[in-house]
């Protein structure tokens, strides 16, 4: 939806810094499982898990209220209110918002969030997941029922979301979601199975405000209320939608109509306009996509690479220079591939992407580049060679990568490499100069292929609409080859042994294509067209997919955390190259164009991500944490399970109901088994705690909650082996400390400062030194060196703390009360933070009761230590402190003590606490384990400085006197 955009302003995802600051929600996990074949990546599952904080501060927090909600977006709300020029538009919007003159307020719009995800990370299972979620919370009324609908651009995204849609309901037999289409919404109404969950789905481009052929009207899916008025009440998902649409702006705003008592949820690769952008409920453009490993690393070429430009005034550009473009294209393809043949076992076929704007006109873009490339296939000089070459060097030796980290020097032997016999050879398939023929597939009418006489295969292949014009226009003096059985070469490209070295075309293939393949995007004569913004993001998206060895989708620096043979490749100049894509352009207003849109990308990512130090003396020891069987045993299984809380009179409610309630009824309506719900009332003393405190005021979320619980499968301790030495992706925060941009490179330098001062501990060190000193010289000496070491030791930027304390699991220890926007990922809440101060408290006395111990945070979003607990919706959860204390005492006792700093009046820490005592405490002592000749005890306290104490669970309060007052040495 177009807003005019002050380019001083940068704007900023609101929502998204919004939500990860929010503590409070409904408590649900998002499950990793789509099917049998796939798995939601973590970042995909953070998506879905935003998008359910947003869903539950708009509707839980500010109760729907479109004009609360918009307040969080105050710094930027009057960019963010559209102003609508056209009188057509004006016309249509008042019928359905209050307009402020030509104004949009944006309190109308907020009800709203936008999912920013690169191409290749996987939006359609997220929009399926979503999906799924939505109807998950209109069964637990926790939004308000109503259809869902999902629009996309063109058929063959839609024929994509179908696909995924039919593979999660084979794998999901009890959550089938049926697809159907727009056309048939009406007659869908009348249907007897109205309580199915049903998906609409139509393309957005046929949504107008007239009905055609196959245009849809919006207001026939219009309600009204009591009062005549028109809601648009539906869940509306847009998948690029604003793709290909020349009536993008009104589209949009229909879209917004459609969803206008309801919510909208919309996901592109290529958000550029500020609505988008602010909306953002998770970042995962192509900027985040490549910081987090997911991508290619790219490099824009900035040098003179105006080739093909063929206005008047550029008619003096040299021939000689035109070539020396390509020429340099063709010498980086062929270092690329010398490259990849020293890891046979690694990587993919590199290839190189040309994309065209004119083919079929006279002097067409597609005609130009042909004959550079027919030029080099006959013959290729030496002096134009080495000036490019030569070129290339220099160019790497002083190159920074516009989207990714480091400098690209390591391209110059690989370019320096190169000779001109390994053009012919990596991408001619020949051996020396010659011509250039053709073949096709009779049946085939978009694919061409170019062989060089002296190969037996293809070198290159081009994809467009159609070929006739080509073969009258271009092709007419070659050889002609037509294929009576279809090589499929486009659709074999991913394959090892595809011949295809050049992959030409217009805009028809990069869209839906999924390759690893491309390392060189060359933009011939784009940037000059009002949409070259979007496709020049959309079309390097396509470029950026990594995947080094099967079915890993990360650069080799991520995918060697869990395959050491690997990690000592990863700095090789071949790895390097390959994982790098490298951009070129033949206009200089292309190459300003895609620098513009790659540059806004990272100032979006406003964030960049540190890695703290693990602290090298943990690796000394052993830190245990406790292991769990992976698959948990329900309710009725279990001697002592784990008690399902409500009120008196909700236990009354409930056991009237289910008393009168048919069983056959109950089945068809609930798919549960009544006689369960019965066990559970008619066995009260082991399944239910009654007690006031816990009292359900929706019956509905009562009896959701008891089905859960009838359902749940509760984990608990593996006996066979309680505990393992901690795993190296147990704890994994301090690697992803976001830190905003302004402040990162201080930041880093603090950092290593803090991990390299000198410590304390070497105390018997200067004692020696100081043998024979006078003892009161000796302690001043002393008071003064720590007063020293201190201050090498603490660091502070803008209100952050940095801290070396040597008991921490890494280093530094990061905190801060007050400027949680500058840096994530640390100890941030004030309650956390005035736990860190008593703790400094107590140093001495841990240095003295044990032989050693350790201590980390934890990330609730992050890390994976944590006690299975029962949540009030009856569904088993995790609950994972905010402290965990490895301590080893006296006498082989070990002890895992977990701290969670909050306020007394905590929602759910009495069920957490109940979950802590199912599985590690005995008699109402910490039940003792053994391991490995060690006694192993967990246990469990809730920190709050200032709490004095209450009846219920008060031995787990503790505030900073009574803090580790329960170890006994």
């Amino acid at each position: 939806m177009p807003v005019a955009q002050n380019e001083q302003v940068v704007i900023k995802p609101v929502l998204l810094d919004y939500v990860e600051g929010l503590s409070e929600g409904w408590g649900i996990k998002v499950s990793e499982d789509f099917s049998e074949e796939k798995k939601l990546f973590a970042y995909q599952v953070q998506a879905l898990e935003n998008a359910l904080k947003a869903l539950y501060s708009f509707y839980e927090k500010y109760k729907g209220d479109k004009e609360e909600f918009a307040r969080i977006y105050t710094e930027y709300y009057e960019l963010l209110s559209p102003k609508v020029k056209k009188q057509e538009l004006l016309g249509l919007l008042s019928e359905f918002y209050q307009l402020d003159e030509n104004t949009l307020p944006f309190k109308e719009l907020c009800n709203r969030m936008s999912f920013w995800m690169a191409t290749g990370s996987g939006k359609t299972l997220v929009i399926v997941k979503l999906i799924d979620l939505l109807f998950d919370l209109q069964k637990m009324q926790l939004i308000p029922p109503k259809p869902v609908l999902f629009l996309t651009a063109r058929q063959d995204l839609v024929d994509a979301f179908r696909r995924y849609l039919e593979e999660f309901n084979k794998s999901n037999p009890g959550k089938q979601i049926s697809p159907v289409n727009l056309k048939d919404y009406q007659k869908s109404q009348k249907s007897l199975f109205r309580e199915e969950a049903k998906v609409f789905f139509y393309r957005m481009d046929l949504i107008s405000d007239e009905k055609g052929k196959e245009t849809l009207d919006f207001r026939t899916f219009l309600d009204r209320d009591r009062e005549g008025n028109l809601l648009g009440n539906w869940y509306v998902i847009l998948d690029e939608a604003h793709k290909g649409d020349k009536e993008e702006s009104k589209r949009q705003f229909l879209a917004s109509v459609l969803s206008k008592d309801g919510f909208l949820f919309n996901f592109s690769a290529t958000f550029t306009d500020p609505i988008d952008i602010a909306t953002t409920v998770y970042n995962l453009n192509l900027s985040e996509f490549i910081n987090k490993g997911y991508g290619k690393q790219i490099y824009l070429s900035y040098s003179e690479v105006e080739g093909f430009e063929k206005k008047e005034e550029e008619r003096d550009f040299s021939r000689e220079e035109k070539k020396k473009v390509i020429l340099k294209t063709l010498i980086l393809l062929a270092g690329l591939k010398k490259a990849k043949r020293k890891l046979p076992d690694l990587y993919h076929n590199p290839l190189t992407i040309y994309l065209v704007n004119s083919v079929n006109v006279e002097e067409s873009d597609l005609k130009l580049l042909f004959e550079e490339l027919l030029n080099f296939a006959r013959f290729i000089e030496r002096g134009l060679y080495e000036k490019a070459k030569e070129e290339l060097i220099n160019e790497f030796g002083s190159s920074f990568y516009i989207l990714g980290d480091g400098k690209l020097e390591f391209m110059k032997e690989i370019v320096r490499d190169v000779e001109v016999q390994d053009i012919y050879r990596e991408v001619y398939n020949a051996s020396s100069g010659g011509t250039i023929e053709y073949q096709y597939y009779k049946e085939n009418t978009q694919e061409v292929a170019l062989k060089h006489t002296g190969a037996n295969v293809p070198f290159a292949l081009i994809k467009i609409g159609s070929i006739e014009k080509i073969k009258k226009n271009l092709l007419w003096e070659y050889q002609e080859t037509v294929l009576y059985e279809d090589p499929k070469y486009f659709e074999r490209l991913n394959e090892p042994d595809s011949p295809v070295n050049l992959l030409i075309g217009s805009r028809a293939f990069y869209e839906g294509w999924d390759s690893p393949r491309p390392n060189l995007i060359v933009f011939i004569n784009l940037g000059t067209q009002a949409d070259a913004k979007k496709f020049v993001l959309q079309a390097t998206g396509r470029g950026v997919r990594i995947e080094p060895v099967k079915n890993q989708r990360q650069r080799l620096k991520w995918v060697s955390e869990n395959l050491s043979e690997l990690r000592d490749k990863i700095d090789k100049p071949e790895v390097k190259a390959l994982e790098t894509l490298f951009v070129f352009a033949t206009s200089r207003k292309a190459v300003e164009t895609i620098l513009s849109e790659l540059t806004k990308l990272k100032e979006v990512a406003d964030y960049s991500q540190v890695e703290l130090y693990k602290n090298p003396e943990v690796e000394k020891h052993l830190l245990l944490i406790p292991k769990y069987k992976i698959k948990g045993k329900s309710v009725f299984e279990l001697e002592s399970p784990p008690k399902f809380k409500l009120s008196d009179e909700n236990y009354k409610l409930l056991k009237l109901y289910l008393d009168l309630m048919p069983k056959e009824r109950f089945t068809l309506e609930r798919n549960s088994d009544l006689e369960k719900l019965r066990k559970i009332v008619q066995n009260s003393g082991k399944y239910l705690f009654i007690d006031d405190e816990y009292h359900y005021r929706n019956f509905e979320k009562l009896l959701k909650a008891l089905l859960n619980y009838s359902k749940a499968q509760v984990q608990d301790i593996d006996e066979s082996e309680p505990f393992i030495p901690l795993p190296d992706d147990a704890i994994v925060h301090f690697k992803e400390i976001m830190v905003k941009k302004e402040l990162v490179e201080k930041f880093k330098r603090l950092a290593e400062e803090v991990f390299n001062a000198k410590k304390m501990s070497e105390e018997e060190e200067i004692s020696k030194k100081l043998k024979g000193v006078d003892k009161e010289l000796a302690e001043e000496f002393k008071r003064l060196a720590e007063k020293a070491f201190e201050t090498e030791r603490i660091k502070e930027i803008d209100g952050i703390t940095l801290e070396k304390i040597l008991s921490h699991y890494y280093i530094p220890m990061v905190y801060t009360k007050n400027a949680q926007d500058l840096v994530k990922h640390v100890i941030s809440v004030e309650s956390e933070v005035d736990f860190i101060q008593a703790l400094k408290g107590k140093i001495d006395k841990l240095d003295k009761i044990c032989e050693h111990w350790f201590f980390s945070k934890l990330d609730e979003q992050k890390d994976k230590i944590y006690i299975p607990y029962m949540d009030k919706e009856g569904r088993q959860a995790r609950f994972i402190p905010d402290f965990i204390f490895w301590l080893k005492l006296k006498k082989n006792k070990y002890v895992i003590y977990f701290i969670d700093p909050k306020g007394s009046a905590h929602t759910d820490y009495e069920r957490k606490v109940d979950g802590y005592e199912r599985i590690f405490v005995e008699n109402g002592k910490p039940k003792e384990f053994e391991h490995k000749g060690l006694k192993v005890e967990v246990r469990l306290k809730l920190f709050n400085k200032d709490y004095s104490g209450g009846e219920k669970y008060k031995d787990y309060w503790v505030n900073s006197q009574a803090l580790f007052e329960d170890l006994v040495v």
